[in-house]
């Protein structure tokens, strides 16, 4: 298992001693090269972040057959003047969110990706008191030849 962070001391205690667990931090995961051999899983949680570009570096470190879980923020997937226009207390509608991780899903679809689920996660982003943007699970499958 890799866990690749721009951060430092970020991970969760439990996993960081782990032996299972290989720490990679400051370190972009857009460009971190992949572990030999590939793996099966990559779990994408980036801030900051468009999927047009997170899905790329995934793929890079996937083995065939392998699968990304990602997580789609949809108040990082449009520029700043949009979201200025359509955010209330630097939180966008639902709605407005779901529209966004469905383009998001169709822009993935259209460069070729097999995007196999999306679900609303059930966690609201950025805020401990549950008010902050819906996001979205998307689940990309590749080839198994």
């Amino acid at each position: 298992m890799y866990a690749v962070d721009t951060a430092y001391g970020q991970l969760a205690w439990k996993l960081r001693n782990d032996p299972r667990v290989v720490v990679i931090e400051r370190t972009n995961a857009l460009h971190a090269e992949p572990a030999p051999g590939g793996v099966d899983l990559v779990v994408i949680d980036l801030g900051w972040t468009r999927q047009a570009h997170a899905i790329p570096a995934a793929l890079r470190w996937l083995r065939t057959g392998g699968r990304i879980i990602t997580l789609i923020k949809p108040h990082y997937e449009i520029d700043r003047a949009e979201f200025a226009r359509m955010a209330r207390g630097g939180v966008l509608p639902d709605d407005e969110g779901e529209k966004i991780a469905n383009a998001v899903v169709e822009r993935l679809r259209g460069a070729g990706h097999t995007v196999a689920a999306i679900a609303r996660s059930p966690i609201r982003g950025g805020a401990k008191s549950g008010a902050g943007n819906a996001e979205w699970l998307a689940l990309i499958t590749t080839p198994l030849s």
